[in-house]
């Protein structure tokens, strides 16, 4: 990291000129592939020089958008190191009628064909009220699920994110199941 090659854009369209967009979850699949999410779902063959393939970023299961944030937890074979499967996070708000309050709710997914394309969203129940969850895999093999949780009630009716809190979720079973939510912070900015 001390030194760097200048900003370029990703997308670039027939006419030559970059193409104006968001781009999160960088993340790197091995042997020069990576992937980032935008809208949609861009591929790279040569380690980030040029993003020529996509696929579109498929909503929830019962067709909600899907917004994600953070990179998919890469999971290998451990004998191979080929890559056995991909979990990723996404998440929507939940508005009346639908529900009581409005909250955002967080749900995953798993693709194993590198993220070409992925298996139905679960919406996990205990990641109500939580968005932009990062995946790890802790030495013991548990899942681990760092949760933004949304602005307190106190602090309603704030919009702007600095006031989402910190919480993290496990998963001793793959993914199949969560503990709850346990919050770390209740508000402040420290994104993952």
């Amino acid at each position: 990291g001390a030194s760097w090659s200048a900003p370029k854009p990703a997308i670039v369209g027939a006419d030559g000129k970059p193409v104006a967009g968001m781009g999160t979850s960088l993340c790197y699949l091995g042997e020069g592939n990576v992937l980032f999410y935008g809208s949609p779902r861009w591929f790279s063959r040569d380690y980030g020089q040029t993003w020529k393939e996509s696929v579109p970023l498929a909503p929830m299961s019962d067709g909600k958008p899907w917004y994600t944030w953070d990179p998919p937890l890469v999971e290998r074979d451990a004998t191979t190191g080929r890559i056995t499967r991909l979990i990723e996070t996404g998440y929507t708000w939940l508005k009346p009628p639908e529900v009581t309050t409005a909250h955002q709710q967080a749900y995953l997914r798993f693709s194993t064909d590198e993220g070409k394309s992925w298996g139905p969203s679960s919406k996990i129940p205990q990641w109500q009220a939580v968005s932009e969850v990062a995946l790890l895999r802790a030495a013991n093999s548990q899942l681990v699920a760092a949760c933004r949780t949304d602005t307190p009630a106190r602090m309603q009716p704030e919009t702007i994110d600095h006031t989402e809190g910190l919480g993290i979720s496990l998963s001793t079973d793959e993914g199949r199941t969560w503990s709850a939510v346990r919050k770390l912070y209740d508000w402040g900015r420290h994104h993952l």
